[in-house]
C-alpha cells in the first residue's frame, strides 16, 4: 500500500509531491502518462515562470527542469509512460506500462493532477439541460459541461478548488 499516489506529473502533480514530502509524507508515487515529467510546462517556451520561487524569469521547460531536480532530492518514486485506466472507490489505481505491465496500486490517498492536455478524441461530453431563450445566449453561456473518459459512474470525490486568477504553476499551487 502506497501512502499517496499522484496521477499526473505536470505542474499540479509536481507541486503536490513536493508539498506532501515537505509535510512529512514519505511513501509517494507519481504516475505520468508521458515519457518525461513537466506536463504542459514543456510546451510553454515563453518566460515568466519562477519569479517567486527562484527569483528569475524562466521558460516553462527550464522551470519544470528545476522543479524536477528538486523532486530528485526527495524519495518520491516516479513511473513514467504509465497510463492510468481506472480509479476505484476503494482507492485502487489500475494502470499499465511497458516497464511494469498491468498493476493495481492500493493507496491511502490519491491526488488527481491530470492537467490540461487538449485531446477531444474519445471523450464523452454531457451537458446539463437548460432552457435557452435565444441562440445568442447559447453561445455566451457555455457552462455545465462535464468531460468523462467513460460513460460509467465515478465515486464522488471532494476536490479542493484552486483559484484561476494566476497561471497554474507549481509555485502558485504551493501558495494555497
Amino acid at each position: 500500500m502506497v501512502d499517496l499516489v499522484i496521477i499526473g506529473g505536470g505542474p499540479a502533480g509536481l507541486a503536490a509531491a513536493c508539498k506532501a514530502w515537505e509535510s512529512g509524507l514519505r511513501d509517494i508515487l507519481i504516475l505520468e502518462r508521458d515519457k518525461e515529467l513537466g506536463g504542459i510546462l514543456n510546451q510553454c517556451i515563453h518566460n515568466g515562470f519562477g519569479l517567486h520561487r527562484f527569483g528569475e524569469q524562466l521558460t516553462g521547460p527550464e522551470y519544470a527542469g528545476r522543479f524536477i531536480e528538486m523532486l530528485k532530492e526527495t524519495g518520491v518514486k516516479v513511473q513514467l509512460d504509465t497510463m492510468v485506466l481506472e480509479v476505484t472507490p476503494d482507492k485502487k489505481v489500475h494502470c499499465v506500462s511497458k516497464e511494469h505491465g498491468y498493476q493495481i496500486i492500493e493507496a491511502k490517498s490519491i491526488v488527481l493532477g491530470m492537467g490540461c492536455r487538449e485531446r477531444t478524441r474519445g471523450a464523452n461530453i454531457r451537458r446539463k439541460r437548460q432552457k435557452w431563450r435565444s441562440k445568442r445566449s447559447l453561445h455566451i453561456r457555455q457552462v455545465g459541461y462535464k468531460i468523462l473518459p467513460n460513460p460509467i459512474s465515478y465515486p464522488r470525490i471532494p476536490l479542493a478548488p484552486i483559484p484561476v486568477s494566476y497561471p497554474c504553476t507549481p509555485e502558485n499551487l504551493l501558495r494555497q
